[in-house]
């Protein structure tokens, strides 16, 4: 189903909202890697200490976004899906449900004070 977008990372700032969800789909990731404000977004939502999360290629952009200190679904740990410090990440073909759930669990702490790190973040 479509949805119509009312605000992008360009117009509107991260804070604004309780939580960032990256999606997969490799050739959208590969544009928002090489967009700055993309990259902004999402490190300005870590930094405020919001529930962050992406699934498949979405998982591709916070690495580019190198949020220091936490575990991201495919770093070695062989999970398929990584909740870290209110990061939620999944890789493809991971339990949704699972992704979901923690997802939800990010969000409803709205929060993550332990993952503060102001000072690291460049956003």
């Amino acid at each position: 189903e479509e949805i119509e977008v009312e605000q992008n990372y360009v117009s509107t700032a991260s804070v604004l909202f309780d939580a960032v969800y990256v999606p997969g789909g490799r050739a959208s990731v590969e544009a928002l890697k090489t967009h700055g404000e993309a990259l902004h977004f999402v490190s300005e939502a870590f930094k405020h200490c919001k529930a962050v999360a992406a699934s498949s290629e979405g998982v591709d952009l916070l690495r580019a976004a190198a949020l220091p200190g936490v575990n991201l679904a495919g770093d070695g740990s062989g999970k398929n899906v990584v909740a870290d410090e209110g990061v939620v990440t999944a890789q493809q073909g991971a339990d949704i449900q699972r992704f979901s759930g923690q997802f939800v669990d990010a969000i409803a702490q709205h929060r993550h004070w332990s993952r503060e790190k102001k000072g690291q973040v460049p956003a």
